[in-house]
């Protein structure tokens, strides 16, 4: 993993005269020498510095990985025509968040003419039915009809009745409600509209692909990408950080939920998935992220800031810090950096203090001082 370290140049160079006060001589060219201390010099007065304990701890490495939000599949309405027609309304975009209950289109049909139709001769059977009910029940109680006639009016009352449930049963099934002639779609939850696939003289087959399908972004997934050489390093609970480029300050926590068993023909990656709850709603489908996935380590290492690491000559410096007077230069051999710190083993010990402000410009002139002797 490349690393990113603090490097010299003619600007830094040009800035580090009077830095450090020697106590017998001035500075001169600075040569090839690298310095492993110094205790007869003192940092000037003016030289403002800061300082990091050198600490033992369990590396954490930060793989990185591309990847794409998605809304969650498990938690979606999606509308899907169970009969040919053609739309003839459409009350939505793309995006738009909808009511349950909101009309979201009308849709015209030959066989909604039919449906009709057996719906409103249910509804006339059954007021005719009603009233002969009525009759029967008043001419029964006047002994003037039969406990048979009787029984089989009320017959006719529910078999009409059923013809229309029947009926409504057939539009629920078809995802709305008749009015007017068309059939009347509406939103069955609350939610964003994260996919359209319809416009207005639209002809719709029977079993097609949803005409629509709404979702409520409260969880979303991230799929992420992982190639062929990272599939050792990346496994399946493994804690991440998500970034995008609308939110750079803002990181997301979560773990790597499940990993697919196939390789994406088109991409020649596999896909893992990543369930991350989305409060404020700041994730949107499509949006490209960055995952770094956090692998720890399995032992203990010695670890300082990144910043701190002064990269001179193809080697690697911290700048060990006892007091003003007492400062030396210590060759580090890392073994990763994840941006953050900068892991290695010996050179310090935990504990000691490196300094993390102005090292660049005491690194070079305690480099230049020793050099004159």
């Amino acid at each position: 993993m490349k690393l990113m370290y603090a490097t010299l140049n003619g600007l830094t160079l040009a800035l580090l005269g009077g830095l450090v006060l020697s106590c017998n001589q001035k500075p001169e060219q600075q040569t090839q020498n690298v310095p492993q201390a110094d205790s007869t010099h003192c940092l000037a007065k003016e030289v403002t510095t800061q300082t990091t304990e050198v600490k033992a701890t369990t590396p954490i490495q930060k793989i990185s990985l591309t990847g794409k939000v998605n809304y969650n599949p498990d938690k979606v309405v999606r509308f899907v025509p169970l009969i040919d027609g053609v739309v003839s309304k459409v009350n939505f975009a793309l995006g738009d968040y909808v009511k349950k209950g909101q009309v979201m289109l009308e849709l015209r049909s030959s066989e909604l003419t039919n449906l009709s139709t057996d719906l409103k001769t249910a509804q006339a059977t059954l007021r005719t039915a009603e009233r002969n009910l009525a009759s029967v029940k008043e001419m029964y109680e006047d002994k003037l009809a039969t406990e048979k006639e009787l029984v089989v009016a009320e017959s006719e009352v529910d078999v009409a009745k059923q013809s229309i449930i029947k009926a409504q049963e057939t539009l629920n099934l078809y995802g709305g409600s008749l009015e007017k002639g068309v059939l009347v779609v509406k939103a069955a939850s609350n939610g964003y509209v994260v996919e359209k696939n319809i416009v207005v003289g639209q002809q719709v087959e029977a079993g097609a692909d949803a005409l629509f399908t709404i979702s409520d972004l409260k969880q979303v997934w991230v799929t992420a990408n992982i190639y062929t050489g990272q599939l050792g390093q990346v496994k399946e609970g493994m804690p991440v950080e998500i970034t995008t480029t609308a939110y750079p300050n803002t990181v997301f926590h979560g773990k790597i939920s499940r990993f697919s068993n196939v390789f994406d023909p088109n991409e020649r990656v596999l896909k893992a998935q990543i369930f991350l709850d989305n409060p404020g709603l700041l994730l949107k489908p499509e949006m490209f992220v960055i995952i770094r996935v956090q692998k720890t380590g399995n032992e203990t290492t010695l670890a300082v800031p990144t910043q701190a690491v002064v990269f001179d000559e193809d080697r690697y410096f911290v700048v060990k810090y006892q007091d003003e007077c007492n400062l030396e230069l210590v060759n580090l051999t890392p073994l990763f950096q994840n941006g953050d710190s900068t892991y290695f083993h010996g050179g310090v010990r935990v504990g000691d203090k490196i300094l993390t402000k102005n090292q660049l410009l005491v690194y070079n002139q305690l480099k230049q001082t020793k050099a004159a002797h």
